[in-house]
C-alpha cells in the first residue's frame, strides 16, 4: 500500500509564536464554521416553517454575528503574527520566501 503524503515545504513549529497564532486562528475559524452552520440551519427552519419565526430569526442573527466575530478575530490574530514576523527579520519566514520566489519568476 502506498502512502501519498504531501511534503511540508515550510513546517511550522507549533511552540513558536507563529505556531500559536496559527492554532488560535484555526480555532476561531472552527467557531466561525459553527456559526455558519447555525445560520444555515436557522434559515432552512425559517424557510420551511418548522420553527417559530422569532426563534429562527434570533438563531440566524446569532449565527451570523458569530461568523463575523470569529472571522475578524482569526484575521486579527494572523495579521498580528505577520507583523511580529516582519519585525523579527533575523529569521526568514516561509511567506517571505514564497513571495521572493514568486517575484523572481
Amino acid at each position: 500500500m502506498e502512502s501519498h503524503d504531501l511534503p511540508m515545504r515550510f513546517p511550522v513549529e507549533l511552540r513558536s509564536e507563529a505556531g500559536r497564532a496559527l492554532v488560535a486562528s484555526s480555532l476561531w475559524l472552527r467557531v466561525g464554521f459553527v456559526g455558519a452552520c447555525t445560520l444555515a440551519v436557522a434559515v432552512m427552519l425559517l424557510w420551511s416553517g418548522q420553527a417559530k419565526p422569532m426563534f429562527a430569526l434570533a438563531s440566524a442573527l446569532a449565527g451570523g454575528l458569530l461568523v463575523i466575530f470569529a472571522w475578524r478575530r482569526a484575521w486579527t490574530i494572523l495579521d498580528r503574527a505577520d507583523a511580529s514576523a516582519a519585525g523579527a527579520a533575523a529569521e526568514p519566514s516561509a511567506a517571505g520566501h514564497r513571495r521572493t520566489v514568486l517575484a523572481a519568476q
